[in-house]
């Protein structure tokens, strides 16, 4: 860890290369590069752009843009499993869990409708859910359901309903 944080040497995960997700808007993009334009590094908040390229060196670019709502990157239901680009999406959406807000990293992607109940691997079916809230979902007879305002509800047992805004 020393090493990593004292060179420009990011560490392998699993023996490949880290990813870096940057996110950006369409008009930072658009902006002429310069040291005070903003990115966003997953879960640690706003790097300039000198940060963001010299992280970038040994690490794989996933590129996030985002104007307004995101266009879904749907896989239906040829597969279970998220792909890269979709998880890569979900972070960016659901910065944390939707149920209790726990980091990102710590969380996985659940269906709202289940695969095994005909949902499909899309966006508009999945969120983030830390273990805690993955289990109150599929052992504690809790409903999740992703809306297109970008709010997540859950159902209670007793039929509470909580709205959860969407993230800032």
């Amino acid at each position: 860890a020393r090493r990593a944080i004292t060179t420009d040497v990011v560490p392998d995960t699993a023996g490949r290369p880290a990813r870096v997700i940057v996110t950006t808007d369409v008009a930072t993009l658009h902006k002429a590069v310069d040291a005070d334009a903003s990115a966003r590094l997953g879960h640690t908040g706003p790097i300039c752009a000198e940060t963001a390229r010299r992280l970038a060196c040994h690490a794989n670019i996933v590129p996030v843009v985002v104007n307004g709502a995101s266009v879904p990157i749907d896989v239906g239901r040829t597969t279970r499993a998220p792909s890269v680009g979709q998880r890569d999406c979900l972070l960016v959406r659901d910065k944390a869990c939707r149920g209790c807000g726990a980091p990102a990293h710590i969380c996985v992607p659940h269906h709202c409708v289940h695969w095994t109940d005909l949902g499909p691997t899309d966006l508009n079916n999945l969120v983030l859910l830390c273990d805690h809230c993955h289990q109150l979902v599929h052992e504690g007879g809790w409903n999740v359901r992703w809306n297109p305002d970008n709010t997540v509800t859950f159902t209670t047992p007793d039929q509470r309903h909580l709205v959860r805004d969407p993230p800032t």
